[in-house]
């Protein structure tokens, strides 16, 4: 089976929740995959209903895409040099976010050394999802 893309988790996740109103109030209705229930929250005000939608559903588009962990992510790094180390440094996350192509993560460096007029040097690394930080997110 191919490995889900961003664009089908996306779908997937907007497909399994939704939020109505209810007479004066707003309810949130999430379906869950693995067990084929749907859950209903309800008394929420529309704000909230809507904050929590978005949340949702963010939290279910990376845990699709993470869900195989032998699918390909793209992170950022760059390379920080110690001045006291004869040109020798580290290398350290550029950001918190992860990409599902080496397009996509290549035109975000891109982007990103241009804007901040970068002087070390930066590249894209591929890992798979399983390898990925916990906190870092699917840009």
């Amino acid at each position: 089976m191919d490995s889900l893309k961003k664009e089908q988790a996306f779908k997937i996740a907007e497909i399994t929740s939704s939020i109505y109103e209810q007479g004066h109030t707003w309810v949130f209705k999430e379906f869950d995959l693995d067990s084929g229930l749907t859950k209903l929250t309800r008394g929420l005000s529309l704000k909230v209903a809507r904050k929590r939608l978005k949340s949702w559903r963010k939290e279910r588009v990376e845990l699709l895409l993470r869900g195989d962990g032998n699918q390909k992510a793209y992170v950022l790094r760059a390379f920080h040099a110690n001045p006291n180390w004869n040109g020798e440094g580290v290398w350290q996350w550029f950001s918190s976010r992860w990409y599902t192509t080496y397009e996509e993560a290549a035109a975000v460096l891109e982007k990103k050394t241009s804007e901040l007029e970068l002087a070390m040097p930066c590249e894209v690394v591929e890992l798979r999802t399983e390898e990925l930080p916990g906190h870092f997110a699917v840009g």
